[in-house]
């Protein structure tokens, strides 16, 4: 199951939803088709999410911990069941971007 819309934007194989659920964008946003309208970009809020006392948070219990039992919960609506989804739509279009790229012998500085 897909979260994202079908029409979302992205400027390569992940997207918007994608970066916000796996800690590349820890922020707010507006995405298309959900929030905006489909023929729009992705939108970032400048919207203050960390703090400066949750870093104690952090060092005890690890960055990925804390964004996936924290930070995620104030930036996104998206319930676990739909994390995980966005997570396993971001791991197997990985694998099938990294696949194409080696059938064109093409290298990748990320995904490898």
């Amino acid at each position: 199951m897909s979260v994202d819309t079908p029409h979302e934007k992205q400027g390569g194989p992940i997207t918007t939803l994608q970066m916000q659920t796996t800690n590349i964008y820890p922020v707010k946003m507006r995405i298309p088709g959900r929030d905006l309208p489909d023929d729009y970009l992705f939108q970032i809020m400048g919207e203050e999410v960390m703090k400066l006392e949750y870093y104690d948070n952090i060092s005890e219990m690890g960055v990925d911990a804390f964004d996936s039992e924290h930070c995620l919960r104030r930036t996104s609506d998206l319930k676990q069941d739909d994390v995980w989804n966005v997570f396993m739509d971001f791991v197997t279009t990985g694998i099938q971007f990294v696949e194409e790229l080696s059938k064109r012998e093409i290298q990748t500085l990320f995904i490898a």
